[in-house]
C-alpha cells in the first residue's frame, strides 16, 4: 500500500514539475518574441517566425498536457 501512495505522489510531482517547466519555457519564449519585435522596430530585422512558431507549439503542448491527452 505504501508503494502505491509513493508512486501517486511521484506522479503528481512529476505532472506539476512538467507543467511548471512548460510554463517557464512559454514565458521565456514570449519575452524573447517581445524583445525581438521591439528590436525589429529599431533596426528593421525580420519578424521572428520561428520564435512565434515555438510559442504556438508550446501552447499546444501545454493545452494537451493540461487536458490529460499526454501521459507521463
Amino acid at each position: 500500500m505504501t508503494s502505491r501512495l509513493q508512486s501517486s505522489g511521484i506522479a503528481a510531482l512529476s505532472f506539476t514539475l512538467s507543467a511548471a517547466v512548460l510554463a517557464l519555457a512559454l514565458v521565456l519564449a514570449g519575452a524573447a518574441v517581445v524583445s525581438k519585435i521591439e528590436r525589429r522596430k529599431v533596426d528593421g530585422s525580420p519578424l521572428p517566425f520561428y520564435s512565434i512558431g515555438f510559442i504556438v507549439v508550446l501552447v499546444a503542448i501545454l493545452i494537451a498536457f493540461s487536458m490529460g491527452l499526454l501521459s507521463l
